[in-house]
């Protein structure tokens, strides 16, 4: 019986110990900052939400009574380090939610590739391949390099695109790959192409005649190279071009299903129109 007994001691010591590591002392220093609303709104406002979780059975079992305003300045600090404790949080809450957005398609994302979907480039720029994995997942390999990245849904209709993309920011522009992709839709082949003409001293875009387009460009940086990559579906009211002129297609290796023969544009907001050229793009 004593045995039993000193066992169930160590055991609801253990279960205490872990409440504090897990959620007791993160809450507590979070929690701390509620405390500086005790001086704008009088001992309400967010000490109210202080108090109803310090009520509740598993916080008190593991953090103990509420601390008052005192206690609390003493362990957190001043209210200046308590606003830069939420700041610090603030900053680490918008991470998360970048990480959370980064892979997961929208309803109305207007994707080119579908999962397991490959396409093989022999473009001017160097041989590239594209392939697509779970959702907005993407893996690009070239001549010694490779990059994976999760990209980010398009919320609003940018230069056209309504699909993924992946600013590749960083605090170094080494090895940096930065990637677009979505469909573009058109009334005629000449506005395809005059599209495709924007840019095109750089990304030096090849396409099928079907209107799977990659663009691709390199620029060296000291020390290293910054890439970008462009994959574009072009829709001709509202269809896939069955000949489009300048296509190449004996440059590219496709294995999938790809985006649909026919499709709508999503009714999404235009968060930057789309710039069309005065001439029409012609692949060399």
């Amino acid at each position: 019986m004593d045995n039993m007994i000193a066992i169930f001691t160590v055991a609801l010591g253990l279960a205490k110990r872990a409440t504090q590591a897990v959620l007791c002392a993160p809450i507590k220093t979070y929690l701390g900052v509620f405390r500086l609303l005790e001086v704008s709104h009088g001992g309400k406002g967010g000490d109210s939400m202080v108090r109803f979780l310090y009520t509740t059975p598993l916080f008190r079992f593991g953090c103990g009574k509420m601390p008052t305003f005192s206690e609390n300045r003493k362990r957190n600090g001043s209210p200046i380090m308590q606003m830069i404790i939420l700041g610090l949080i603030c900053l680490c809450q918008l991470g998360c939610m970048d990480q959370q957005q980064r892979g997961k398609l929208l309803p109305l994302t207007e994707t080119v590739l579908q999962s397991g979907d490959t396409i093989v480039v022999n473009h001017p720029h160097g041989s590239l391949t594209i392939q697509a994995g779970a959702g907005a997942s993407r893996s690009f390999r070239g001549t010694g390099w490779k990059a994976d990245h999760l990209l980010i849904p398009r919320k609003s209709r940018w230069d056209g695109s309504a699909g993924l993309y992946d600013p590749a920011s960083s605090t170094t522009p080494y090895g940096r790959v930065l990637a677009d992709e979505g469909r573009q839709f058109f009334s005629t082949e000449s506005e395809a192409l005059r599209f495709l003409n924007m840019g095109s001293e750089i990304f030096r875009p090849v396409y099928t005649n079907q209107g799977l387009v990659v663009g691709y460009s390199v620029s060296p940086v000291p020390g290293g190279e910054v890439r970008s990559i462009r994959i574009w579906q072009i829709y001709i009211e509202e269809k896939k071009p069955a000949l489009l002129r300048g296509a190449k297609d004996s440059l590219f290796g496709l294995a999938g299903r790809f985006a649909p023969d026919e499709a709508r544009p999503a009714n999404v907001r235009v968060g930057l129109e789309r710039r069309l050229a005065a001439e029409e793009y012609r692949a060399e």
